[in-house]
């Protein structure tokens, strides 16, 4: 694909990007509770409205007609589905005004999904932008947050770790470099000349970043991902049809992401492990000493850092799936209601020792506990046809970079 002069000039495009890549991930807020997701979901709301005004204005123009058909595909009624699923189950609701909150968040999530896809089914280089853009912001994050790890800078960005960008949370940044990950893997499979490279300068920045931000979710995530993506591409690489420059060419370029991968892996262990003086206390999730004084101290109960830990949020989910079977506890409850489930919970609270636990660290637990079965229902629909577009696609597409793209998107849906 080529970015044509109709692509450059498309003002719903620009706004789209422009919000959403270059300036919605890098705010934050030293007047929030949260610095970071206050601020961001209020930008998230402005630029949806604003981009919905623009659809309003620009529709009337015959050259600049949306399809807006695009809503009949399946996934669209399904996620509606989930969204009223999600409403009916705030009447269990103990706190509202939190539940009502997260109904709004996610009925704005379903919104920008169809705006965004308006603006990208009428602008056909937009993804071809989005990957370049996206590649761009992932370099500045990464950057930003081995910054922090030396500390070297940024390090006036509120948050409560080594590094974390302006994420404020080590995990937060390295789930978000992750969901980047398909856009720089594209540009180093895909492009050229100085895109090529700068795609492999920022791979290597991401792939440290998250290696030193300890989140084992996401190191999990790149495992599974890559064995449920690449795995099967290898073995059914034929349908592919691709040339077999086409398969040196790419199978070279998935070395070098390997390469990368290791030495950018062992870069952060043997950085860690030099400052801690062992390479364990790196392994082991340790906090380093140089963390802020004014950090509240780590709890001391241990299974709640640990899989027993998990395990136990998994455990009492189910007890309250199996209290509120049909619609649930109600939308955001899970935080104001795990501590009636949990003695532990409750005995740990001892002045700044208490745990404040958000979620069960399983999206299927978590939605089934607070929407029921009928909410996890259509959860599972709409990831269910997400991936079934996205294989169809991989079978019939023509275009090989197509293709990739939708293999990539994989990836990062898969983790």
């Amino acid at each position: 694909l080529q970015i044509t002069n109709y692509e450059k000039n498309s003002l719903d495009l620009i706004i789209f990007i422009g919000g959403a890549v270059f300036v919605i991930p890098f705010l934050f807020s030293d007047a929030t509770i949260d610095p970071v997701l206050s601020i961001k979901f209020l930008a998230w709301t402005v630029l949806t409205i604003l981009i919905v005004l623009i659809f309003f204005i620009q529709s009337t123009k015959l050259r600049y007609s949306y399809d807006f058909t695009v809503i009949y595909r399946a996934i669209f009624p399904i996620a509606i589905g989930y969204v009223l699923v999600s409403g009916l189950s705030l009447i269990r609701a103990i706190n509202l005004a939190d539940g009502v909150f997260e109904w709004l968040k996610l009925s704005l999530s379903f919104i920008f999904l169809y705006v965004a896809g308006l603006i990208l089914v009428r602008n056909k280089a937009g993804l071809l932008i989005i990957t370049r853009s996206v590649i761009v912001t992932a370099f500045i994050l990464g950057f930003i947050g081995i910054c922090q790890y030396f500390q070297v800078a940024f390090s006036g960005i509120p948050g409560n770790h080594t590094i974390y960008a302006t994420m404020a949370n080590p995990n937060l940044f390295a789930s978000a470099l992750f969901l980047m990950l398909p856009f720089i893997f594209f540009g180093v499979l895909q492009f050229s000349g100085g895109w090529h490279k700068l795609s492999l300068i920022t791979l290597t920045v991401v792939f440290f970043a998250v290696a030193v931000a300890e989140s084992r979710a996401v190191w999990g995530a790149i495992l599974i991902s890559s064995v449920a993506t690449i795995l099967p591409v290898l073995l059914r690489h034929q349908k592919l049809k691709l040339t077999q420059n086409e398969k040196k060419s790419y199978l070279r370029r998935l070395l070098l992401i390997l390469v990368i991968f290791l030495i950018s892996f062992s870069a952060a262990v043997g950085s860690h492990s030099t400052e801690n003086n062992h390479l364990c206390l790196f392994l082991n999730k340790s906090q380093p000493a140089r963390l802020k004084n004014s950090d509240p101290p780590q709890v001391t109960l241990q299974t709640f850092t640990t899989l027993r830990g998990r395990w136990r949020y998994w455990q009492k989910s189910l007890q309250m799936i199996k209290a509120a079977p049909i619609l649930g506890i109600g939308l955001g409850q899970w935080k104001i209601v795990f501590p009636v489930y949990d003695q532990k919970m409750r005995a740990s609270r001892d002045g700044r020792s208490e745990m404040r636990v958000q979620r069960p660290h399983n999206d299927f637990f978590w939605v089934c506990s607070e929407t029921g079965v009928l909410g996890l229902l259509g959860y599972l629909l709409f990831w269910g046809f997400v991936i079934f577009y996205s294989l169809r696609i991989i079978c019939n597409a023509v275009d090989i970079q197509k293709k990739l793209f939708t293999i990539l998107m994989l990836f990062g849906i898969i983790g």
